[in-house]
């Protein structure tokens, strides 16, 4: 069977995190990555690959930073409900509940039932009419309970109503309650599954808002119904907190100042150590695949499948290309058409690599805009992790690029001398074009003859330096012609 993309990348990276994740006393973890590296795509894989060991609640609480720390806990509730709700099998399902439960759900019958139908129907969308059954039944439990109330403990009672709100340490109410035993009927029902909570998309709240939502998670660490030690909220075996740790570092210091101890207050959040998440090595070895497949039937194909993969690995170790890219080209041996462009009077073809090249970063990068906005951030970076041997070979990028950046300057006459100034960037260029015909293929291609790259002084700075300034030369000129 054919491995999809998720699956190579991910291969030795689902096996370390299934270590890191059943390791013992380990129920919290700080699960970290730079954004767009594939944190989200990778535990849907896992989890998706592991369903017979774990049952699995995802938040994404990106919106939760419109309401106070007291909302917050309300939308947490509801999401978890909402998605537990979604996978009970109600005829078979057992609640344990107490004999106030199930006098009130006698009592009730009706309503009840219309208020879970009401909310499977509109399972996660906080429709107007979901709210209104939820607090119908709420005020009915209430009033329920209020009717078996003994008198003399009416103080107390008093009290713990007073505490049990949602937002507080010490609530335990309805919602509560039918979260912790719809939890606790997974683990009976399904071979002790662990219940998984993932609280997914921290990079993506507002600074102001994160901490209130990570101090709320705090809050209920610290202080639960369960008697093991350092257990989580409503009894959730693990819960795993997505997001950059050195991002929010940055983001505490900001918003907290330099004196407050940032290490300390991580520390909640994970019971061994931050796990962090980079899939880098696979990602290469996943794009050197893809490559081989784009590059097969090109002429010289060993030198061009090296020098595009050592481009594109640079732009990867700059942050300029991330893996959800590379989940854009979901078939492995994608490649594009080869290209000719149309040079000289008359009429000759000539074929150009990197413009098949600029084809394959387009379907890449999702469009020719970003590409072009991928090179010019580029253009500072010099090329340094390219091995010696890729620029003392052929060079058919850089070398293309040339001609391509300079084609105004000879219009495509070969044996045309060409001397280029770029003051701004104190770089000076010289070649001579010419023209290579290969002997199998009876393709044309030009190349800079006699090729000398320097700076306006004249000091040698050579093809490492320069690869995405020429790169982004040979995209204006090629835009303003109308030729991309």
């Amino acid at each position: 069977m054919q491995h999809t993309i998720d699956e190579r990348i991910f291969e030795s990276s689902m096996q370390l995190f299934e270590e890191h994740l059943n390791l013992p006393y380990n129920q919290r973890i700080v699960f970290s990555g730079k954004y767009g590296t594939g944190k989200t795509t990778f535990l849907k894989h896992f989890f998706r690959q592991n369903q017979g060991k774990y049952n699995v609640v995802h938040l994404y609480p990106v919106n939760y930073s419109v309401g106070s720390s007291s909302d917050i806990f309300k939308y947490i509730k509801f999401d978890i409900l909402c998605e537990l709700l979604a996978t009970v099998d109600w005829e078979s399902h057992k609640f344990d509940i107490s004999e106030t439960e199930i006098s009130f759900f006698k009592a009730n019958s009706s309503e009840i039932i219309s208020a879970i139908l009401y909310s499977v129907a509109a399972i996660c969308k906080i429709s107007p009419e979901v709210i209104k059954q939820i607090k119908s039944l709420r005020n009915k439990f209430l009033a329920h309970k209020n009717e078996d109330r003994d008198e003399e403990f009416s103080e107390v009672d008093q009290l713990i109503q007073d505490l049990n709100v949602d937002g507080s340490i010490y609530e335990f109410n309805f919602t509560t309650e039918l979260i912790i035993d719809l939890l606790k009927s997974h683990k009976n029902d399904e071979a002790l599954k662990e219940n998984i909570l993932i609280v997914d998309d921290l990079d993506r709240i507002d600074p102001a808002h994160i901490f209130r939502l990570l101090n709320v998670f705090s809050a209920h660490f610290d202080l639960t119904k369960s008697e093991v030690e350092g257990a989580n909220k409503f009894g959730f075996d693990k819960v795993i907190f997505v997001c950059d740790a050195e991002n929010i570092r940055q983001m505490f210091t900001k918003f907290y100042g330099q004196s407050f101890d940032y290490s300390g207050y991580l520390d909640k959040f994970y019971c061994k150590y931050v796990y962090d998440f980079n899939v880098r090595k696979d990602v290469l070895n996943t794009l050197y695949g893809l490559i081989a497949a784009w590059a097969k039937d090109f002429d010289d194909e060993s030198a061009i499948r090296k020098e595009v993969g050592f481009v594109i690995e640079v732009l990867i170790n700059n942050n300029q290309i991330n893996l959800r890219s590379l989940f854009r080209l979901k078939e492995l041996g994608y490649r594009p058409d080869n290209i000719f462009f149309p040079g000289g009077l008359i009429g000759e073809q000539y074929t150009f690599y990197t413009l098949s090249f600029m084809s394959l970063m387009v379907g890449l990068l999702g469009d020719k805009h970003k590409l072009f906005a991928v090179v010019q951030n580029s253009v500072k970076f010099p090329v340094n992790n390219l091995p010696l041997d890729i620029f003392l070979s052929v060079n058919y990028l850089f070398n293309e690029l040339i001609v391509l950046a300079t084609l105004t300057k000879h219009e495509f006459e070969i044996g045309k001398s060409v001397a280029e100034i770029y003051t701004n960037a104190n770089v000076k260029v010289s070649y001579t074009l010419s023209k290579i015909n290969h002997a199998n293929t009876r393709k044309s291609y030009l190349t800079p003859k006699n090729l000398k790259v320097t700076n306006i002084d004249g000091e040698e700075i050579g093809e490492k330096t320069c690869f995405f300034f020429f790169w982004n030369e040979a995209i204006v000129q090629l835009e303003h012609l109308d030729w991309l």
